[in-house]
């Protein structure tokens, strides 16, 4: 059975990766004619490639800020920084984080979404 609840809380994640994206995309597309109009290019093929590294590089910096935000990295970056001014980790500060690299990561996976099926076309 499905769990609405949970489907109800990932739509935000959703719509806000797919304003994002589409935001990636429109300036990938404006960079590729950009350089289009300088170098001769086939523009689907440069489009697809770079949408795929940015979104390899959109997964990768979410799958690192996620293990960064966890609590017993945090606690170790707590203890070797000495910084007696540092904020402790608390479970409040890593459910903010997480709302922000969820976006990332759901962001990231439609742009590779997207390169990918620009890339079965070309």
């Amino acid at each position: 059975m499905v769990n609405l609840k949970k489907i109800k809380n990932f739509l935000p994640y959703l719509r806000q990766g797919i304003i994002y994206s589409l935001i990636v995309l429109t300036i990938d597309v404006g960079v590729s004619l950009v350089i289009y109009f300088r170098t001769p290019l086939i523009i689907p093929g440069f489009l697809s490639f770079l949408l795929l590294v940015e979104s390899g590089i959109g997964l990768t910096l979410g799958g690192a800020l996620d293990l960064v935000s966890s609590a017993s990295v945090s606690k170790v970056l707590e203890q070797t920084s000495r910084s007696k001014d540092g904020e402790p980790w608390t479970i409040k500060k890593y459910k903010v984080r997480q709302r922000s690299i969820n976006t990332v990561l759901i962001t990231s996976a439609i742009v590779f979404l997207m390169g990918l099926i620009l890339s079965l076309f070309t």
